[in-house]
């Protein structure tokens, strides 16, 4: 490993376990893209997870991938990162959307003893069912 550094180089010692560790500067860190590619890896997992969920091999390509969040810069964080979403999910496309309508349905269901805790008697099937039937908005 010493082999190209020249003879006044402080890192050529007699071993690499001489090599003193650098020191880092906090300030040097850069909190921006450190969360752009956490989101990127939590992307990729969740597809992982997907594909796993849904028995599709990572050999096969998928057609496209849709990335929903309502942040706009978490958004333009993933069109920076786009390439190795596509290299890692095996996908053709990545579409971004801020649409979570389109592509999310939220369901409600009533913890029966929670609910009926909470309002006793008034909790019966009528009231189960308007929980039920409780749309995404």
């Amino acid at each position: 490993m010493r082999n190209g550094l020249k003879d006044d180089s402080p890192l050529k010692v007699q071993s690499i376990h001489f090599t003193d560790i650098p020191n880092f500067s906090d300030a040097l860190i850069d909190l921006e893209t450190e969360a752009t590619v956490h989101n990127m890896q939590r992307a990729i997992e969740t597809g992982r997870l997907i594909r796993d969920k849904i028995n599709i091999s990572m050999k096969y390509p998928l057609a496209k991938v849709v990335i929903v969040d309502s942040d706009e810069k978490v958004l333009a964080g993933y069109k920076t990162l786009e390439k190795y979403i596509k290299e890692e999910l095996n996908v053709l496309e990545v579409v971004l959307t801020k649409d979570e309508d389109s592509y999310l349905q939220y369901k409600a269901t009533a913890d029966n003893r929670a609910m009926g805790q909470a309002f006793g008697k008034k909790f019966d099937k009528n009231m189960k069912t308007q929980v039920e039937n409780l749309s995404s908005e």
